[in-house]
């Protein structure tokens, strides 16, 4: 977890909502660090995530400005999460990161492997 970071719990998203529609929302408010949607429903039914902010200053600003407001016809509860002591979540669950522009999509990976095997290819062959 990012040092002073704060996790908001958000309540009632949206059906249609991707995670990158969530980040955007809360972007626009302040520095968004992570951004997680469960796949499962809260007790209520509803559908819910977590948004990491940069600092408590921002995450009260966020609540602040979004807490009640309609997303796409459905009314957001945003409030600072239980514990807010990082993630925890498991494999298989959905999250992203503000580090997305350092990975590598998924055609860069299989421009690599193209010539990763051309150069094992050459080297066998004795070309280089």
């Amino acid at each position: 977890m990012m040092e002073g970071a704060v996790s908001l719990f958000v309540e009632n998203l949206p059906e249609s909502l991707h995670w990158k529609g969530f980040w955007f929302a809360f972007a626009r408010h302040g520095e968004v660090v992570n951004v997680y949607i469960a796949r499962k429903r809260s007790r209520g039914g509803k559908r819910f995530g977590f948004v990491m902010m940069k600092n408590l200053e921002e995450a009260d600003h966020v609540i602040h400005r979004l807490n009640g407001t309609t997303l796409y016809g459905s009314r957001l509860v945003v409030k600072i999460a239980r514990g807010n002591q990082g993630w925890g979540w498991k494999r298989n669950s959905v999250r992203r990161s503000q580090s997305a522009e350092n990975k590598k999509t998924r055609s860069d990976m299989d421009d690599e492997a193209v010539v990763q095997k051309v150069r094992t290819k050459a080297s066998v062959e004795g070309k280089i």
